[in-house]
């Protein structure tokens, strides 16, 4: 599995979700972030479930340390 560039920007964070320390996220990704995952995962259209277990994959491979860049 290859490591994207994240091209990712939170819309909506909502805390009161699923119990202590987790809260829900609406994103917005870029094309070049979709395409990526149309690519490795087969799917001609966007399909929710599949996209959150790419995504978390891809989450998980992160290596630690790795620079994050917060943007407004």
């Amino acid at each position: 599995m290859r490591l994207y560039r994240m091209g990712i920007k939170i819309i909506r964070r909502l805390d009161q979700f699923g119990g202590e320390g987790m809260c829900e996220l609406l994103l917005q990704v870029d094309e070049e972030y979709m395409d990526a995952y149309r690519k490795e995962t087969g799917e001609k259209d966007f399909d929710q479930e599949s996209f959150n277990q790419w995504m978390t994959k891809q989450m998980e491979q992160l290596v630690e340390g790795e620079e994050w860049k917060l943007e407004d």
